[in-house]
């Protein structure tokens, strides 16, 4: 997801091409589209595929699920490099994509990350998704356990807990070796020398 969303947002922070801008903004727009509107369509066409019931159907779509929020961070990000750097690199000799890759890549690590920890807790949490194509217990994910815990008239509250805790042990560790990627992140666009 990442790395077609980072190479995305360079070509519309970087590119003069003809209509880029109403390229962006219809990119832009499906942001406003619910994710519950695209729930039908997107199993049919899993169905189509035959990708219900394996690991696929958990695999690829979350790959394609992050892309617009993703293109929207990095272009800000991309368009507030400073273009004197990026004409220094074209002076010395560098290509488009060595420019992207040896200095807009390691300028953008922090936001990278950020983007990267978002989409991963999005879909650690999902539930709908793997809860409507799937239906093997071999590949019931960590939220659909919890969630069969709980009835409409009771919850098995001791086994519940257990699992939350079980599901946040990633998360924990995820935000302690990542927490300074959000702290970078954040206060990258802060100050502009």
């Amino acid at each position: 997801m990442i790395p077609l969303a980072s190479l995305t947002a360079w070509a519309f922070a970087r590119y003069p091409f003809s209509g880029r801008e109403i390229f962006y903004f219809l990119i832009l727009a499906l942001l406003m589209v619910p994710g519950e509107l695209t729930l039908i369509p997107s199993f049919l066409l899993v169905k189509d595929l035959g990708l219900l019931n394996t690991r696929w159907v958990l695999i690829l779509p979350y790959i394609a699920g992050g892309q617009v929020f993703a293109i929207f961070i990095l272009r800000a990000f991309f368009s507030s490099l400073p273009q004197e750097m990026l004409e220094a690199a074209r002076i010395d000799g560098a290509s488009e994509l060595q420019i992207f890759y040896r200095i807009g890549i390691p300028l953008s690590k922090s936001i990278l990350g950020v983007v990267a920890i978002i989409h991963f807790l999005r879909t650690w949490n999902d539930i709908v998704w793997p809860l409507v194509t799937t239906s093997s217990t071999s590949l019931t994910t960590l939220p659909i356990g919890m969630y069969s815990f709980q009835t409409a008239w009771y919850s098995i509250w001791g086994p519940l807990m257990a699992g939350y805790t079980i599901a946040s042990i990633p998360l924990i560790i995820l935000y302690a070796f990542t927490s300074h990627l959000f702290v970078e992140g954040l206060s990258s666009g802060a100050i502009k020398m």
